[in-house]
């Protein structure tokens, strides 16, 4: 990697480096004003606090989703388990579902905020949006946690499931 005079690097470099950040495969997922579910794949998702409970995911902002999060003011983050890649490839566009044609894949229930949840997952996180910062070509999304659920586990702490991962552009898991 190199760094110009200013210290930063360009955007292809940055992309390429980023691309070794293995990261955690969600779906975020909301309701708009008519009441249809929308939802993307998204793996920029992470913890801010336990106390109160919240988190943060950012959206590119050429993504509908959007708007839609702040005319709803609620989501839901669905972390998947490595035998739900088909869920987020239908959700990252591949398959031909659009819009609400994308919750035939899977099992959903709607949460507290009415925003839809995928069973099976390793958790869910049913939110209301606390505050929409704009970043760059992103918008951080700050979700107040009001409801959720775990997935189950095996009885000693650990999920009988393995997370999907995403790393250097390809789906991957870990090895139990």
């Amino acid at each position: 990697m190199t760094f110009s005079a200013s210290g930063r690097i360009d955007d292809e470099t940055f992309r390429l480096g980023m691309q070794s950040l293995a990261g955690a495969v969600t779906v975020l997922t909301t309701r708009d004003q008519d009441g249809h579910f929308v939802g993307i794949t998204a793996t920029a998702v992470c913890s801010l606090s336990a106390e109160p409970p919240s988190l943060l995911a950012s959206i590119n902002m050429s993504n509908s989703l959007g708007t839609t999060l702040r005319e709803s003011r609620c989501f839901a983050v669905n972390i998947l388990a490595s035998a739900q890649q088909n869920v987020a490839e239908t959700f990252a566009g591949f398959g031909g579902l659009f819009g609400s044609e994308k919750f035939t894949v899977g099992d959903w229930f709607t949460g507290t905020t009415g925003s839809p949840l995928l069973t099976g997952t390793l958790a869910s996180f049913d939110c209301e949006v606390d505050d929409i910062v704009e970043r760059g070509t992103h918008l951080v999304v700050f979700g107040a946690i009001v409801g959720g659920h775990i997935g189950a586990d095996t009885g000693d702490g650990i999920h009988a499931s393995l997370p999907l991962l995403y790393h250097k552009r390809k789906f991957a898991t870990l090895v139990g």
